[in-house]
């Protein structure tokens, strides 16, 4: 091979490096109501509404909590798209055209129900009761 044709050849594969296109991944997660503090698998990443960059399709845990209302507790499985897939990921990653994928995941929180205090002195004495049989 000659080095004109080296030196071309090694030109093309930097161009092609350099205008790759890529793969962006991001996820947006709301709830309603809006402003409940989201954790994605053990980490907090914000408030509802909340966009985040995420990077390997699998199983995600959500928590979000908000005062006054039960905390959620849900998981959502991301499933990789044609592009992600091994093999096809080195090949999208590197083609000039740029994958987005943005995920959309919403949750409806249920508001939260306190006892009353006649029910809480009922279910006292109950208990109280019940612990008073096991202990004879």
């Amino acid at each position: 091979m000659t080095k004109t044709l080296r030196s071309l050849l090694g030109l093309a594969v930097l161009s092609l490096m350099v205008s790759a296109g890529c793969v962006e991944q991001k996820m947006t997660i709301t709830s309603d109501p809006p402003g409940a503090l989201v954790r994605v698998s053990d980490e907090e990443v914000g408030t509802t509404p909340v966009t985040i960059a995420w990077v390997h399709p699998g199983d995600y845990e959500f928590i979000l909590i908000r005062p006054g209302y039960q905390t959620k507790v849900d998981h959502a499985n991301l499933r990789p798209h044609w592009y992600q897939l091994p093999v096809l990921d080195f090949l999208a990653a590197i083609s000039p055209v740029r994958h987005v994928d943005h995920r959309y995941v919403h949750f409806t929180m249920e508001q939260l129900v306190l006892p009353d205090d006649a029910d809480l002195v009922t279910q006292g004495l109950e208990m109280r009761e019940r612990a008073s049989q096991l202990a004879e």
